[in-house]
């Protein structure tokens, strides 16, 4: 149906402004955009890994409660497009002319700062976790809230891979970047099907696994950024730091986390 729909409009197109594609171009742009595709779906999918296995072995009520947290941790995540436009024109002039030094500058310039006012950012949200929950009419607030907290650092390792984001579109790369995302979420399911099979963390468990998830594909991309364009691409996932730091705080002060976390050991 949506093929049905497209077609048409492009035929009409094509004969109001019409448009010449040659080969190499058109094959350089497929080999970009189905990976990208591909990888935006999965993105999706994250979400659906911890719910299903939630689901399963806790019930469709504590699904409902990991779920509300998680989506308060999305919508902080839109603001990170602003990271993205930030550096976006910016390197894709640079990657046109084969300016290697402006990538250089940026990463040592302004990606630290940038992903270090996200990490404070990241640090506010444990700190409203409980209030705007309980803004929200939620319910079982304060054990969403502790799970909101915990994502507060996935919130935070994600907002250097925006910046990442912005090089590798500049640059025309997708594979890789889609290969280590579906790494990472391999990794995230297995972690939480072994947290619900070996331990009663409950939904701290799914919690800690997309950390994992977002530590590990923040790690690849790392090692690639690292590796191809001869950059520090390490320094910016120091902005994890501050929220590290806030849930420390949290639980030393008897935060809606201690119960939780004293169970663990």
């Amino acid at each position: 149906a949506i093929v049905g729909a497209v077609m048409p409009l492009v035929a009409v197109g094509r004969r109001l402004i019409p448009i010449q594609v040659d080969g190499p171009t058109a094959r350089r742009a497929y080999d970009y955009a189905w990976p990208l595709l591909v990888r935006n779906l999965g993105i999706a999918g994250v979400i659906y890994v911890d719910l299903l296995v939630i689901r399963h072995y806790l019930g469709p009520a504590e699904a409902g409660r990991y779920d509300v947290a998680y989506r308060i941790a999305e919508q902080v995540l839109i603001l990170g497009i602003v990271l993205e436009f930030v550096a976006g024109p910016i390197l894709a002039t640079a990657a046109a002319r084969k300016d290697a030094e402006t990538l250089t500058r940026l990463y040592r310039l302004l990606a630290p700062q940038l992903s270090w006012l996200w990490g404070l950012g990241a640090a506010l949200l444990i700190v409203v976790a409980e209030p705007a929950l309980t803004l929200l009419g939620a319910k079982g607030v304060q054990e969403s809230a502790a799970v909101l907290k915990v994502l507060a650092l996935a919130v935070a390792l994600r907002g250097p891979t925006f910046i990442e984001s912005a090089v590798f579109e500049a640059n025309l790369l997708s594979r890789w970047p889609t290969v280590f995302f579906f790494l990472a979420l391999g990794v995230n399911l297995a972690l939480d099907i072994g947290f619900m099979e070996t331990t009663d963390w409950g939904l701290m468990g799914p919690a800690l696994g997309t950390i994992a998830c977002f530590l590990v594909h923040g790690l690849l991309r790392e090692g690639y950024m690292a590796k191809r364009f001869k950059v520090v691409a390490l320094r910016p996932y120091l902005g994890v730091v501050p929220a590290l730091l806030m849930l420390g705080i949290d639980v030393a002060a008897g935060g809606a986390l201690l119960v939780p976390l004293l169970a663990w050991s």
